[in-house]
């Protein structure tokens, strides 16, 4: 049996879960923001005790990297690796436009066509990426604003999946837009997964994927 334990402070929800080959056990949930820093490591020790687990029964700590809040994914991946690194087992960073994808195709198994996965971490951007029909990567993420974009990039692109509000669809005329897409508890079986065909990370060098770039004064 495989345990992972798995972490998303990529948005305005703390996701805490344990998962046992890919199957929830037991789950955690949190939407306040400025609260993931305090509550991660409480969140840990409550969902272990709840499945009568200790750290030492874990396997590997699945985090979702982005892209997605500044402060949460670092707050998600530092956590993470202090797992790792103290219990001496496998990092899985997850992108969470990966996680879309992956979410799609899972739930519509016919399904044979390219997709773009979208997220929108400010109401005047949006950040994509493409997978093909058999999940490979096709574009990587592509950060698009406004100023950028002139309301042209999608009218070429179909079947666009996502985490994006009514209003985001409209102000960049996405026509193809599917329907709202994500669970954070789609996690779970994507980290099994990824732990099957040892997709690792190094937990020195790992970094939070925030894809746009950021300057300090």
């Amino acid at each position: 049996m495989v345990r992972i334990l798995n972490i998303d402070c990529s948005s305005n929800t703390l996701y805490i879960s344990i998962a046992e080959n890919g199957k929830l056990l037991t789950e955690k949930t949190d939407i306040v923001q400025r609260n993931h820093a305090s509550n991660l490591q409480p969140f840990v020790e409550e969902i272990l005790q709840a499945c009568s687990l200790g750290f030492s029964d874990l396997h590997a700590v699945a985090v979702m990297n982005g892209p997605g809040s500044y402060t949460g994914l670092r707050v998600g991946l530092s956590a993470a690796k202090g797992y790792c690194f103290a219990l001496d087992i496998p990092l899985i960073c997850i992108s969470n436009l990966e996680a879309i994808a992956h979410q799609y195709y899972d739930e519509n198994q016919d399904f044979k066509q390219n997709i773009t996965s979208i997220i929108s971490p400010m109401k005047d951007e949006v950040i994509i990426e493409e997978y093909n029909s058999n999940l490979m990567l096709v574009t990587p993420a592509k950060h698009i604003t406004l100023k950028n974009n002139n309301n042209n990039y999608f009218i070429d692109t179909l079947n666009i999946i996502g985490c994006v509000s009514n209003d985001i669809v409209s102000t960049f005329k996405i026509a193809n837009f599917y329907y709202q897409l994500y669970k954070n508890m789609y996690i779970n079986s994507l980290s099994f997964s990824l732990y099957q065909k040892s997709r690792f990370n190094d937990i020195i060098d790992a970094e939070p994927n925030y894809l746009k770039e950021t300057f300090i004064n």
